[in-house]
């Protein structure tokens, strides 16, 4: 008969071949040739029923377990078909070469029965105990059973009934996040227990939302960074202290409080100035000279070793201004560690940030208007405050 069949299957292939792709040649082939497979065995049943031998007797030299597929020994063929026998189920159910959820499930039953711990594995007491039953069949004293096995007690998962025998997918949680997986299991209803631990009867997948943050009136999204300050402003010659804040799914480090931090103006005597022939007091000027910065702006993040731009513009400065600018930590002149350029009275600059380590601690960048050696002060000089990582 097997024969018989396998030969009406070559003679029609080569006539459907025709209209088929390769690929869906290749998987009926894959068909066929599991159909054959389950055939043989379900042949080698009838005659081992037939001779009254019971189940088949396997050959299993390794463990098995769920995820397992055949090697070159096809040893979860060799198991399924010792299952087949023994539980007499048809083998087009079970009999794939992979060790999935419903041969682990008999594995479990089979354990049962025998008294050994149900892991749904096949290790060295399991393999002996399938030599024990070798040549019997699972409740020999009983008819011949289906693949349900109706006689034990059901059980009951998640107002779910399941017979004796049967198995239900079970998750370890009801529903994971990110890139976590829904774990699951195969529990089978023994006499009443619910073999495994697994509690929920569904997992649902869903994506990660990473919260922003608020500060003051700004929304800072996750993974972003914002310069704040410990106070909004400080006295001439004092230091704005800055912290960087990061958003970590609504949640901002750090505990400064403003956005922006303003350096006071020194009180300006006129005296010093006018009673000293300065450039105001000779009238030369209708109007003060005074220095505006355009970049970089207030609370601007600098980075170690990148290049910047600089860039200014001066009002009401006589011919021959130029501008003096230092890069520092604050107002100490006499600090050796202070990068100090100079340019026109108006104009712009590109500047590379240095890259040694105290160039995190500079905080502002100060410009002044000069004419020869004097600082045209206290109107053409700006502190802009900004901080380096």
């Amino acid at each position: 008969m097997l024969k018989r069949l396998v030969v009406v299957m070559f003679l029609f292939a080569p006539v459907a071949a025709s209209a088929l792709t390769a690929e869906e040649i290749r998987t009926q082939i894959e068909v066929l040739l599991a159909q054959i497979t389950a055939l043989q065995v379900q042949l080698q049943a009838t005659q081992t029923s037939n001779t009254g031998t019971g189940a088949y007797c396997p050959t299993i030299t390794r463990t098995l377990q769920r995820g397992n597929r055949d090697t070159t020994n096809g040893e979860v063929t060799e198991l399924q078909k010792f299952l087949v026998g023994y539980f007499n189920i048809n083998p087009s159910e079970i009999m794939t070469g992979y060790f999935g959820s419903i041969t682990e499930g008999r594995v479990r039953q089979f354990q049962a029965e025998q008294g050994i711990t149900q892991t749904g594995a096949v290790g060295p007491l399991t393999r002996a105990a399938l030599q024990r039953a070798c040549g019997t069949s699972s409740n020999a004293t009983q008819a011949t059973t289906n693949t349900t096995n109706t006689t034990g007690n059901s059980c009951v998962f998640n107002s779910h009934t399941v017979t004796h025998g049967s198995a239900v997918t079970a998750y370890q949680n009801p529903s994971v996040t990110g890139t976590s997986l829904c774990r699951s299991e195969a529990r089978t209803c023994f006499n009443g227990v619910l073999q495994g631990s697994y509690l929920y009867s569904s997992c649902t997948s869903e994506p990660t939302v990473n919260l922003s943050c608020s500060f003051g009136s700004q929304s800072i999204a996750h993974g972003s960074v914002v310069v704040a300050y410990t106070a909004s402003s400080v006295a001439a010659g004092q230091t704005c202290i800055s912290q960087l804040r990061t958003c970590s799914n609504g949640t901002l480090s750090g505990t400064y409080q403003y956005a922006s931090c303003e350096v006071g103006t020194a009180a300006y005597s006129q005296g010093s100035y006018y009673s000293q022939a300065s450039y105001y007091s000779q009238g030369s000027y209708s109007s003060q000279p005074s220095i505006t910065v355009t970049s970089p702006t207030t609370g601007a993040v600098l980075t170690r070793g990148s290049t910047i731009t600089i860039t200014w513009q001066s009002q009401n400065a006589p011919a021959d201004a130029t501008v003096w600018i230092e890069f520092r930590q604050n107002p100490r002149f006499w600090d050796p560690t202070v990068v100090t350029l100079s340019g026109p009275a108006s104009g712009s600059m590109t500047f590379t940030v240095p890259t040694v380590a105290h160039a995190t601690s500079y905080n502002q960048m100060y410009f002044a208007l000069k004419s020869g050696y004097q600082y045209l002060q206290p109107y053409a000089q700006v502190t802009v405050p900004v901080s380096v990582q």
